[in-house]
């Protein structure tokens, strides 16, 4: 390992530097963004692309979040492409993965961002620099991965667009130790080859939990999947096959009543099929929580490949005790239970850390939180 080097930038003699962590579809359009505002972008990706969790990988990274094999976007092409730049007319309407990527290159290449990221290169430390109470900059320790040198350069502002699918969440149940299978995280779900002729158990019914349970009944000989509150699952596509995303996004749907709209939701929502009658129907109305979208969920049910059941109450030597005292026997169980909190914990000194805690989550439906000790004038 080479030497820490240290370089200082007066920002007199120069635009204002941003360092930008991550070159995902938020570090890309922050890159943008600053070169918007006669700012200076430095983005720092530890991975060879751009892309973020849509660059797949096909062995799980720590740190890293990545989609699995089969993915498909559940948001419509048009409704998830950025406003200046229209997606390619030969993609599909929900594309798989490698067409995800693929548009974020070409939106790279077309406003020639790619020249502002530092490929393999990751960001281990942010502090505030020596003279921030005078400056308000930042000191930025990073690594680049080919060459493991190790340096040191101050900011004026430092953006955070690492996501949130890095770090995942592992429920604690009784038991889980005495498991003679295997248990994993969703996060390192990759294909379903692996579990050919098993019993698996999903647990968690949101759209990774949902999309894994039918993307694994092509191999494994039985699937059960696991809620504790169930869930209302709707389909990507509307009446007459038009996106179900972009219907709800018309003028005409944000100038009903929100009672109108939630019975609406839950009408169309049993159209697809009877929550009550297969026991998803959640205890919150529609639109209170974040629906799961899946189009094939309801034949996979109706066929027996997915069965479905209550939450887990603790595990045995060959599966598992459920809420309602059942017992089933599984080889294999997949928690499908989230991620942890923003991922810069790692990367943040502890008084900052302190001050992120006490931000508060904007209450919208897509959480939004402000950090203002991250990004200064």
């Amino acid at each position: 390992m080479r030497k820490n080097s240290v370089t200082y930038v007066k920002t007199s003699d120069m635009k204002r530097r941003v360092a930008i962590i991550g070159a995902g579809c938020s570090g890309l359009t922050a890159i943008k963004a600053c070169l918007e505002e006669h700012l200076q972008p430095v983005c720092f990706e530890r991975e060879d692309d751009v892309g973020g969790l849509w660059n797949y990988n096909d062995e799980p990274k720590l740190g890293k979040g990545s989609v699995f094999k089969s993915t498909v976007i559940n948001v419509s092409k048009e409704m998830m492409a950025f406003s200046d730049f229209p997606p390619p007319r030969h993609h599909a309407t929900f594309g798989p993965h490698r067409q995800v990527l693929d548009y974020f290159k070409l939106y790279a290449e077309n406003f020639g961002l790619s020249e502002f990221i530092r490929f393999n290169t990751s960001v281990e430390k942010v502090e505030q620099a020596e003279d921030y109470e005078e400056t308000g900059r930042w000191t930025l320790i990073y690594r680049n991965a080919t060459t493991d040198d190790v340096k040191t350069e101050i900011f004026d502002g430092v953006m955070v667009c690492t996501g949130h699918h890095t770090f995942p969440h592992m429920p604690i149940f009784y038991g889980k130790r005495q498991f003679r299978g295997r248990i994993m995280h969703s996060h390192s779900y990759r294909d379903s080859t692996e579990y050919a002729d098993k019993k698996v158990l999903v647990v968690g019914l949101g759209n990774s939990g949902v999309d894994i349970a039918v993307d694994l009944c092509k191999h494994a000989k039985q699937v059960y999947l696991s809620s504790r509150r169930g869930a209302w699952i709707i389909s990507r596509k509307f009446l007459c096959g038009i996106p179900a995303d972009a219907f709800a996004n018309t003028r005409l749907l944000f100038s009903l009543p929100k009672s109108f709209l939630k019975w609406a939701f839950q009408f169309f929502a049993n159209l697809h099929f009877n929550h009550g009658l297969y026991g998803l129907k959640p205890q919150n109305r529609g639109l209170e929580t974040h629906p799961t979208i899946s189009d094939d969920l309801p034949v996979k049910m109706l066929s027996g490949q997915v069965i479905l059941k209550p939450n887990v109450q603790h595990f045995t030597e060959t599966g598992v005790i459920l809420d309602n005292n059942e017992c089933i026997e599984v080889d294999d169980v997949i928690f499908a239970t989230g991620q942890n909190t923003l991922p810069f914990r790692e990367i943040m000194e502890e008084d900052i850390e302190q001050k992120r805690k006490r931000s508060s989550f904007i209450k919208t439906q897509r959480h939004t939180i402000q950090v203002p000790v991250m990004l200064t004038n």
